[in-house]
């Protein structure tokens, strides 16, 4: 995966995407899938906002799902599962334990209901949910999951998920796969307005960031799915907010030491919504806090007090874990947008928002936004729908639910790494692992850039990761190092771009080989 500005500046292109994000990357995979031709733009780095921050349950809480009804908690089930084929060294599963200290037997019944309907409603074609639905005792779910034991336990119940990781590598994983199919992308390439041709629009003009050059990228459609940018980027292309209502929320999560052993504990909120601690490479992530938010989602930081209030009310729910969530190891926030009314309510948008900016004029101009991991595939499909619709001509039919990402490696996750490990025997233990799963068919080529040696170091390993990076995964400032290497891993092994910077300048003789600022 090359950043090749000639390339979008040379060409005539189907669809234009604006936004690096899962959004703007599941659509420029659908229609790159569908033999379109297709562009990416991203002002900064993929991945870098609301992405690096997504759930890491891919279904999360089985109570809010219930207002869809059984169709809709089904099609919820089968999009999770969807993930676990397609990306299977990506995707784990999850079993996820729901604490029962309620007094209120109404609730304790709700919540029984909730997870036996969750429970059938996988059956038959995710049978693995029907046998993973359970319910514990109390002595029993406090041996398997200590951090939930309190006078007030009741028992817990069971079920199934699923958890990625490393959600800004499955981004990546998505932008990568588009390019297989012929995508050209690019990050650091802001759109600073729109193109017409005759009074119709034609393209976009694109700055180059980090060349500091214009350049026009032609296309028929452009679609912008810039997240929480959304509106401003219609604002800014075209004068104005037309046709886009969203609320923008800032979520926080603290990342502690482990407390969740092997479930997910999820804890039913009153008001809807769930609070959970999710296993996390050895430690837990904790969340969510939810705000509303009004800034510039680029601003949006976990303050020290929203860590402490978060840490605090999770530890009314799971008092044995207090001493671990009064001093979280780190803390982080994204901001989601989130579909509204007109008089300014934020609602639930099972798709997210869909604006068609024709009828203001602009005929072949879109904007997506919203979902998550078991929506985004429907709203990059209904969006691509629309543009093979707006093109008038034939594209292949969408395969994106049965298609396996480029990356991935043939046979089963675990074989495949251990058939690696049989060639590097004496790597430290779990590392060959660790690749096998950030890498995937890849695993190879990362492996070369660590050299001969038969147990590099730790530098030389890290060496390798950045030189990878660098030269295949479109990582130019520092700070892309780090997300490359993933947010576990900066977590767990501080100053990664402080590393990769050292490193650049070592790779390339010069003492500041790339601008710590991209801004004009």
């Amino acid at each position: 995966m090359k950043r090749d500005l000639g390339a979008l500046d040379s060409q005539s292109f189907d669809v234009l995407v604006i936004g690096g994000g899962l959004v703007g990357a599941s659509i420029a995979r659908d229609a790159a899938h569908r033999g379109l031709s297709v562009a990416l733009v991203e002002r900064d780095d993929f991945a870098c906002g609301a992405s690096e921050g997504l759930p890491r349950l891919v279904v999360g809480g089985v109570g809010h799902h219930l207002p869809h009804g059984p169709g809709g908690l089904r099609r919820t089930l089968a999009e999770g599962a969807l993930w676990s084929r397609i990306a299977p060294h990506r995707v784990a599963a999850q079993r996820c334990m729901v604490p029962i200290a309620s007094r209120n037997p109404a609730r304790t019944a709700a919540m029984r209901l909730a997870v036996d309907l969750y429970g059938r409603a996988g059956a038959g074609s995710l049978p693995v949910l029907e046998r993973s639905a359970a319910r514990l005792g109390a002595a029993e779910a406090v041996d398997l999951e200590p951090a939930i034991d309190q006078p007030a336990l009741r028992g817990a119940l069971v079920y199934f998920d699923w958890r990625i990781d490393e959600p800004e590598r499955l981004v990546l994983a998505l932008l990568k796969d588009a390019v297989a199919h012929g995508a050209v992308i690019a990050n650091y390439a802001e759109c600073d307005g729109l193109v017409y041709l005759n009074g119709k629009l034609s393209g976009a003009r694109v700055y180059d960031r980090i060349g500091g050059v214009w350049l026009e990228a032609w296309s028929s459609v452009v679609v912008n799915a810039t997240g929480a940018w959304c509106e401003a980027t219609v604002a800014r292309l075209l004068g104005d907010e037309r046709g886009i209502r969203a609320r923008l929320s800032r979520e926080i999560r603290i990342v502690t030491q482990a407390i969740a052993c092997e479930h997910a504990l999820v804890f039913p909120e009153v008001g809807g919504g769930d609070m959970t601690i999710v296993p996390w490479r050895g430690m837990s992530i904790v969340g969510t806090a939810t705000d509303a938010f009004d800034d510039d989602p680029a601003n949006a930081i976990a303050e020290a007090d929203d860590m402490t209030w978060l840490g605090g009310r999770v530890g009314d729910l799971a008092p044995a874990a207090r001493d671990a969530l009064a001093f979280p190891i780190d803390g982080f926030a994204s901001v989601r947008a989130r579909s509204r009314t007109p008089d300014g309510k934020a609602v639930h948008a099972r798709l997210g928002h869909f604006v068609d900016h024709g009828s203001d004029g602009v005929a072949g101009f879109l904007s997506v936004g919203g979902g998550d991991w078991t929506t985004v595939r429907p709203i990059a499909e209904r969006a691509v729908d629309r543009v093979v619709a707006i093109l008038g001509s034939p594209a292949r039919p969408c395969d994106t639910a049965h298609a396996v990402l480029a990356e991935t490696a043939d046979g089963e996750p675990d074989a495949f790494a251990a058939e690696w490990r049989r060639h590097y025997p004496y790597w430290p233990a779990g590392e060959i692992e660790t690749w096998a799963l950030a890498y995937g068919r890849a695993l190879p080529e990362v492996l070369a850039c660590a050299g001969p040696a038969l147990r590099p170091g730790e530098q030389a390993r890290e060496a390798a990761r950045f030189a990878y990076a660098q030269d295949e995964e479109m990582a130019i400032l520092p700070d892309d190092f780090a997300r490359r290497l993933a947010r576990w891993y900066e977590v767990s092994r501080p100053g990664v771009a402080v590393r990769a910077a050292e490193w650049l300048a070592g790779r390339s003789g010069a003492s500041d080989p790339v601008p710590w600022e991209t801004g004009r």
